[in-house]
């Protein structure tokens, strides 16, 4: 396994965030199909008024997305 440590401004294939990254990857496959999911979800109900207008102002944002990753190719078992 090989880890890589990112410290900079990143491109937007990283994202487009300040900070640090820890990239973990690994040499060998494997045969099993594996995955993840995500959500953000914020609403203006926790938001505190605005100073100058005196209210709490309409905000709302939501995010979705996942991954999912498998063999290409899957290995042959020989019989011994």
């Amino acid at each position: 396994m090989r880890f890589q440590i990112v410290t900079n401004l990143f491109d937007v294939t990283q994202g487009r965030s300040v900070g640090l990254q820890v990239q973990a990857i690994s040499r060998s496959g494997t045969n099993t199909v594996a995955g993840s999911a995500y959500g953000f979800f914020r609403s203006d109900k926790f938001n505190a008024a605005d100073p100058v207008v005196g209210r709490v102002l309409p905000y709302s944002n939501q995010q979705v997305g996942g991954s999912a990753g498998g063999p290409i190719v899957r290995d042959k078992r020989t019989i011994s």
